[in-house]
């Protein structure tokens, strides 16, 4: 169900927590199971808190619903903190929540990408981009052979979405980490990507990486214990146009002459064993040495 000019998305959740450096967000998926990024680095679930349902027009009480962490559950997929595996396999976290939320108009749960869903490029699809439900960005995704021509370090697990390549400022690096990227078909919301920290640190709205969510059914399954209405498949299978993209080639750049290694009056002196072949035209009294020797040199 949804409305893709509705103003209100109203899994999203504003996770808290005093063992992450900033706010991460996250997706309702079930009453009492947040879905959100690796890469928040929650630790503990201790003092971790989940707010729901955002209230615009008050001021003593922002959230409807605030609701404390009972256990965290990550992805197991890289072991390493290098920041090449987060771009590789960023990996999920599920976040289980002390009791199960009351689910109102501004509060309810999001439906998931099924596995082997077709996400093509050019296809429409949408991220937050503010502090506020209200607040988020159209964003084509971008085929996995484009996307590698200026990423090539993204690996298997991971959506493009965006417009134009740039380089932001550290701000932009943990934007709405943790933020659903969601596609809209026939008449309801799926979210298909979750927004991952990027070393890069793109601005809003240009091409960044996205944990796949497709990949990760059977994970979420088996934590959750989630039934199939939870996941949705992504289609009908469209042509994809990025399966023909190649990356634009650069024209090789002339090869210059090599320098003259020692400029004279006469031309260019060359120490090498053969140089002065090189150069003899460009000095006559080179030449005229060369002619007196032959005739007289035998005398």
């Amino acid at each position: 169900m949804g409305d893709p000019k509705s103003d209100n998305w109203p899994w999203r959740a504003i996770i808290a927590s005093p063992s992450s450096l900033t706010n991460c967000s996250g997706s309702l998926i079930t009453d009492q199971w947040v879905l959100t990024s690796k890469d928040c680095n929650i630790r503990s679930e201790e003092g971790t808190w989940v707010h729901l349902g955002q209230r615009r027009n008050s001021f003593s009480q922002l959230y409807e619903q605030s609701v404390t962490v009972e256990d965290i559950t990550c992805s197991d997929d890289d072991d390493d903190d290098d920041e090449g595996s987060l771009i590789n396999e960023p990996g999920v976290c599920l976040m289980k929540l002390s009791s199960p939320v009351n689910i109102t108009d501004s509060i309810s749960t999001v439906c998931l990408v099924a596995q082997n869903s077709n996400s093509f490029s050019g296809m429409k699809s949408y991220v937050a981009s503010g502090t506020t439900s209200a607040a988020r960005m159209e964003v084509p995704i971008v085929g996995r052979n484009e996307c590698k021509c200026n990423r090539p370090e993204i690996g298997p697990s991971v959506i493009c979405a965006g417009r134009g390549v740039k380089e932001g400022t550290p701000t932009d690096c943990m934007t709405n980490v943790g933020g659903a990227l969601m596609a809209y078909q026939n008449n309801s919301w799926t979210q298909i990507g979750i927004n991952q920290y990027d070393g890069r640190c793109p601005p809003a709205g240009h091409v960044r990486t996205y944990t796949d969510v497709s990949l990760y059914e059977q994970w979420i399954r088996d934590v959750t214990g989630m039934s199939k209405p939870g996941f949705i498949p992504l289609g009908p299978k469209e042509y994809d146009p990025d399966t023909q993209f190649r990356c634009k080639t650069m024209k090789p750049r002339p090869t210059n002459p090599p320098m003259c290694p020692y400029p004279t009056a006469f031309g260019c002196m060359d120490d090498s064993l053969f140089g002065g072949v090189n150069m003899m035209h460009s000095s006559p009294f080179v030449l005229l040495s060369v002619l007196f020797l032959s005739l007289y040199g035998t005398w």
